[in-house]
């Protein structure tokens, strides 16, 4: 099944069957000698508006404001993912001093962790993770030296616009 645009969904609107447009609209509507509806005296345009279009006028309006709401939202609150780490993910490496972790927001240094784990689950690091000065966007943690195995890098930010993300990679070091 295809999603519809909302454009596209406007388009398949029907009325409700109590929503009859009204008979000044309709193509069979009189007009008298002077070139008047039903020889009644000139009528507003705006009275010759019935109730559909005041609805599809409605819905219009009140399209456009969901529109413009979801796109400042979508801007506003974005959450800091992973973009890239070093060792890289899944990589295998000789053993490293240092792992850094660099993200697509900057963060908060107080409440953003990094824990590297060995494959019995123990924790190697060597001191706590660090939100870089000069990049806020980078967190590194140093780490002992490690034995040849599988490492898992378990990974909780939050981002400067208050949204906590999470997540973990593993990475192997070689002989």
């Amino acid at each position: 099944m295809r999603c519809l645009t909302i454009f596209e969904a406007v388009k398949h609107l029907k009325p409700y069957p109590e929503e009859r447009a009204p008979e000044c609209l309709t193509k069979d509507a009189r007009v008298s000698k002077e070139g008047n509806r039903h020889g009644r005296g000139r009528q507003s345009r705006g009275s010759l508006r019935g109730p559909l279009s005041v609805r599809s006028e409605l819905f219009c309006v009140l399209s456009a404001l969901a529109l413009l709401l979801a796109l400042s939202i979508g801007t506003a609150h974005a959450h800091a993912f992973l973009d890239r780490a070093d060792p890289r993910v899944g990589n295998t490496v000789k053993s490293p001093r240092i792992v850094s972790l660099w993200f697509t927001q900057n963060l908060e240094s107080a409440f953003s962790t990094i824990d590297v784990l060995d494959s019995n689950g123990s924790r190697v690091n060597a001191g706590n993770a660090v939100v870089d000065g000069s990049d806020r966007k980078l967190l590194r943690v140093p780490v002992k030296v490690l034995s040849p195995g599988t490492y898992t890098v378990k990974w909780h930010v939050l981002s400067v616009d208050t949204h906590t993300t999470e997540g973990n990679f593993t990475f192997r070091v070689g002989p």
